[in-house]
């Protein structure tokens, strides 16, 4: 709680509290109160000159500018009383979130302009489970997977993919509710490229809640981890009718497409119907400026070769709200800029790419668009991933913190729409939305998101 107040006449004056109520984990809001009082005096009423409070910068009490409410108007503030407010305040993916500065004016009898200005130290909100896992004991025919949780789960379960086809789930454990454990996939044939699936697969009969449920992806030297969104698969078939389940098996692209903000907080009904809370401001205008280098925190497993790297800034990808397609400057170990080419040399089992976002703890989907220049061709591929605050990320060739590049022959730049301001769900439901297009929120445009 934190308040600020004016000074007296003959014992009157103004006061305003502020107050923060934390949401839950599951909300990762606060709902921030704030009280303005008329307090003390000899008379019953005074005149109050220019008044008026400020939080969070934003007026939240009286209308438009300061106002001033004359004795003879009975009527607060002039006579004693209180009036409140409140509004949302969003954390950031980690329940972190800054001081709420506010102000209030007012001045009693006296005629004059007077600020007094305070601050509200904000409480974070405890953040759900953090799943990490990796590889270690590699043989020709197995492998072992260790994984650990800061809160206990009661399954376990992987599936392959070999040579590009998809196997059927494996359970490992269920009913287990512990925090770590260690498993061994076993009669792998030497020579074939195996792939391990960690992502969420439901069908249109399941439900999710989701909170904080992200990616953690941890650099060879297990001293880097970061975080990123996750992507859901769906199974829309009837089960008792299909011979073959895995043919049905597809992205589930209404979540994907906004992952970097319903992997924070949302709920997936039947029939894949989303429900969900959140708000992103400086939509697509505000500047990014990444920089990439070679860097030791992965190991480059593609081709040797030139390679020049672009991006985008995605916020709804339905609609292509994107900021236009910008090359990635490259630095070298020191952080100096190297030159105004993007082209970098790899050589294969050699230091990887790292990808510093300067984010500044925003999120979004991030289009990377890397580039081989070769002499008499040059190749293209893209990738999409769902940031949720972290700053860096790494390219190993392969994929981006485990998200695969996606070869193309055709353009892989979005048309963009860079003039929306702000993007935010309405009535709790994300396929409705507004989006706003100037910082008064004068102009809007509602229609279906996703």
């Amino acid at each position: 709680m934190a308040s600020v107040q004016t000074s007296s006449y003959q014992g009157r004056y103004l006061k305003l509290t502020v107050t923060q109520t934390k949401g839950t984990s599951e909300q990762n809001y606060s709902t921030i109160n704030w009280t303005l009082e008329s307090i003390g005096g000899i008379d019953k009423y005074y005149n109050i000159y220019n008044y008026g409070v400020w939080i969070d910068g934003t007026q939240r009490y009286d209308g438009s500018g300061l106002k001033t409410k004359n004795w003879d108007s009975y009527a607060f503030p002039a006579a004693k009383g209180s009036t409140s407010g409140s509004f949302i305040k969003y954390h950031n993916a980690d329940g972190s979130v800054g001081n709420i500065s506010f102000s209030l004016y007012g001045s009693v009898f006296v005629s004059g302009t007077n600020e007094y200005k305070g601050t509200l130290s904000m409480e974070s909100i405890p953040r759900y489970a953090k799943v990490s896992t990796y590889t270690s004991d590699l043989t020709e025919t197995s492998v072992k997977v260790s994984w650990s949780s800061d809160a206990n789960v009661d399954q376990v379960k992987y599936r392959l993919t070999v040579d590009g086809s998809t196997r059927e789930w494996i359970n490992v454990e269920t009913g287990v509710n512990k925090s770590s454990g260690a498993y061994i996939i076993s009669g792998l044939t030497p020579g074939k490229k195996y792939k391990i699936d960690y992502d969420v697969a439901i069908d249109k009969y399941s439900t999710l809640s989701i909170n904080n449920l992200y990616r953690y992806w941890i650099g060879q030297s297990f001293g880097t981890m970061g975080t990123t969104g996750i992507k859901i698969g769906k199974m829309d078939i009837d089960w008792n009718n299909s011979s073959n389940p895995e043919t049905a098996f597809a992205a589930f692209d209404d979540f994907n497409n906004l992952s970097y903000a319903l992997s924070q907080s949302s709920h997936i009904g039947q029939h894949f119907n989303i429900r969900a809370h959140f708000a992103v401001k400086d939509a697509t205008t505000a500047p990014l400026n990444p920089i990439f280098m070679k860097n030791s925190g992965t190991m480059w497993v593609a081709e040797s070769g030139t390679y020049c790297y672009y991006y985008q800034r995605i916020v709804d990808r339905s609609h292509n709200i994107a900021t236009t397609k910008a090359q990635i400057s490259q630095y070298d170990s020191s952080n100096n800029s190297i030159s105004s080419s993007c082209n970098i040399e790899l050589e294969q089992s050699r230091e990887g790419v790292l990808l510093n976002l300067n984010n500044q703890g925003k999120t979004f989907i991030l289009r990377l668009i890397r580039i081989k220049i070769e002499t008499d061709k040059i190749s293209q591929w893209y990738v999409d991933v769902p940031i949720t605050g972290n700053a860096i990320i790494y390219d190993n060739g392969v994929s981006v913190n485990g998200y695969k590049w996606i070869n193309s022959t055709q353009s892989p730049e979005v048309a963009s729409k860079t003039n929306i301001k702000a993007l935010q769900d309405n009535d709790g439901m994300v396929k409705v939305f507004e989006l706003v297009q100037n910082a008064d929120d004068a102009a809007s445009q509602k229609g279906v998101c996703i």
